[in-house]
């Protein structure tokens, strides 16, 4: 009866979604078509931040779960095939982020119908699962993005809110902290029967990795929003992007402070301003050079809580894991073990290393060289080609742009520094395991694409 039950209302959500994309559809046109894929796409971005598997999951036999976030892309996927039908997105003119992106995923099919698209055991990561928030979900959101937020206004409605989430995510990093539990929301982000980065500010990501990234983008889109802020709006977009440094710290994340440190970078030595930088900059830059200086002999120490940096044990992991890629690539070189089985394959074949240190922490935490591994060379080339394609249309996309506004030089310097945390973040952490950590990315690429398609 449960299973029946479970079926029902599995089939009512998908009935509900699907019609409702079908209505948005049919009676919104023109701007107001445009305002209703936005709100969707919107709230699939909060979705993926809130509302993810910890918040609700529906298992059925068979069929993979469902949550809030994919009920909401299944909407854009929807809104995407209705946009085919009626012209607005067509494939006939594809860029090259597109075909080497359908080239990666069509790569990543073939590996998964070759090893498998479920994992060997429970305990060890789905492939279909790091597949699909890794990559698949990614692409549907730069598809997506390309075809409906290439304008201005749509992507200033995005960059408000990811700076909101980025807030709320800051916010929440105080409570977990210092401990209020209480005003923590969702609930399972304090739940203490979940150990990993418990006690850190892992936000609803479960990952103080992912969280921290996620703050960082939050922060870098409110810092592009500044500017267009007047008066009270202003004072209060300064006081909530202050609240971001203290929240990267409560994150105790090395790829955190490095992604922060990265984007503070790139802002000081690209960022357009009316008036010398230094003056925009002197300020927080001193304060943080001065927080660094104090606070170099708890760097210095293995105690996160202190902001210690130098845990050894957990650096002799990577550079395990490091050489683990490398002899698996070595054994299949041009198509590697399989998509998602680094972890299966690495420890039948490692069993002496697998007991020295737990199965979640046997996940490859260097992005390229985990797919270098899972793909070969065949899909870390296509990973890196399609990166340099990225960064190529962001380059394309300055030419032509107003000097100052929303939509001006600044808004392609946001968009690298999101790609630039991103890729930093992955020499530390495997990204499959967070879509939001991808989506905004691809997304932002999207965009880009778009705003560059529409003035070729």
């Amino acid at each position: 009866m449960t299973l029946f039950l479970t079926v029902i209302i599995a089939l009512a959500l998908c009935v509900v979604c699907f019609f409702s994309a079908v209505l948005l559809r049919k009676h919104f046109s023109g701007k107001d078509a445009a305002g209703a894929h936005l709100a969707v796409f919107c709230l699939w971005l909060v979705s993926t931040v809130v509302w993810g598997r910890s918040f609700f999951q529906l298992k059925i036999p068979g069929i993979f779960d469902f949550t809030f976030d994919r009920l909401l892309l299944a909407a854009l996927a929807v809104l995407l095939l209705a946009g085919l039908f009626s012209g607005r997105v067509s494939f006939r003119r594809c860029s090259g982020i597109e075909l080497v992106l359908f080239a990666f995923l069509a790569l990543g099919l073939i590996s998964m119908s070759l090893h498998g698209f479920r994992s060997a055991l429970p305990e060890f990561p789905s492939p279909w699962g790091m597949f699909i928030s890794g990559y698949l979900f990614p692409a549907v959101a730069f598809l997506f993005a390309r075809s409906y937020l290439g304008n201005p206004h749509g992507m200033r409605i995005v960059f408000t809110v990811i700076f909101w989430l980025g807030v709320y995510l800051s916010i929440t990093a105080f409570f977990e902290f210092f401990g209020i539990r209480a005003l923590v929301f969702p609930r399972y982000i304090s739940d203490p029967e979940t150990l990993i980065h418990l006690g850190r500010a892992r936000g609803p990501f479960l990952n103080a990795g992912f969280n921290g990234a996620a703050i960082i983008f939050g922060f870098i889109c409110g810092l592009h929003l500044l500017p267009d802020m007047k008066g009270p709006a202003r004072a209060l977009y300064l006081a909530l992007l202050s609240l971001a440094p203290p929240a990267v710290f409560f994150t105790q994340s090395r790829s955190a402070y490095l992604g922060f440190l990265v984007a503070l970078v790139l802002f000081l030595c690209f960022y357009r301003t009316r008036f010398p930088k230094w003056k925009a900059f002197a300020l927080p830059v001193t304060l943080l050079a001065a927080f660094i200086i104090v606070n170099i002999p708890r760097m210095a120490s293995e105690d996160r809580r202190a902001g210690g940096v130098a845990q050894i044990e957990e650096i002799e992991i990577r550079m395990t894991l490091f050489g683990r890629s490398l002899r698996l690539a070595a054994m299949e070189p041009f198509f590697g073990v399989g998509m998602g089985q680094f972890v299966p394959v690495a420890a039948s074949n490692f069993p002496v290393e697998s007991a020295s240190f737990a199965l979640q922490d046997e996940v490859q935490h260097f992005h390229v060289l985990g797919i270098l591994a899972e793909l070969g060379i065949t899909g870390a080339l296509l990973y890196l080609v399609l990166i340099v394609l990225v960064f190529r249309r962001l380059y394309q996309l300055r030419r032509g742009l107003p000097a100052e506004g929303f939509a001006g030089g600044n808004l392609i310097l946001a968009m690298t520094a999101v790609w630039v945390v991103y890729l930093t973040t992955n020499l530390f952490l495997e990204p499959s395991y967070c879509l939001f950590l991808n989506a905004v990315p691809f997304a932002l690429a999207g965009a880009a694409d778009g705003m560059y398609s529409s003035r070729a």
